[in-house]
């Protein structure tokens, strides 16, 4: 092998150690919430079975992976830098979601994680930032990604009575 596609492909190992290690980090956050608090949590009807959630965030994390090395290979140092700082900084908040909602079991403070995350791939995504277009080309919606999968996570469908207008005076 050339010593550039060594490189592609240890810069392709490193991000998806990177987003392996993240999706671990959300993991142990929400095994124990899984099995005892979460099923207990009123959820909408089209809600997915759990056992569906482990593989599925799984792919999820590998195809940003996958995207975050696509823009790397270009190797623009400045534009790379930006575009990765954004990828990590929604990687942090992707972890952030499940740390606050099933580690530390407050929904209404995840709810805050969410909306900052929509309005973070908003930004990004509407940008023309080389990170979300790839991940675009890998049938990736950065927007569905938080929002769809998230939605769950709104106050008013998980303790009923509450609006999301309310939602800012909740523990």
């Amino acid at each position: 092998m050339r010593e550039g596609v060594l490189t592609d492909v240890a810069g392709l190992i490193v991000f998806v150690l990177i987003c392996l290690i993240a999706a671990a980090v959300g993991g142990k956050a929400t095994v124990g919430s899984v099995r005892t608090w979460y099923p207990g949590l009123r959820k909408p009807a089209w809600n997915p079975p759990a056992r569906l959630f482990g593989p599925v965030w799984s792919v999820l994390y590998l195809m940003m992976a996958f995207a975050a090395w696509r823009v790397w290979l270009t190797r623009d140092a400045t534009e790379v830098r930006s575009e990765l700082g954004l990828f990590g900084a929604q990687l942090v908040l992707n972890v952030l979601w499940s740390v606050v909602f099933f580690g530390l079991r407050r929904p209404g403070l995840a709810l805050l994680d969410i909306a900052i995350l929509v309005c973070f791939a908003r930004r990004v995504g509407g940008g023309g930032h080389a990170i979300m277009g790839h991940q675009r080309s890998i049938g990736l919606s950065p927007i569905a990604l938080v929002s769809g999968p998230n939605r769950a996570n709104r106050r008013r469908e998980i303790v009923g009575t509450v609006q999301l207008r309310d939602a800012t005076h909740l523990p």
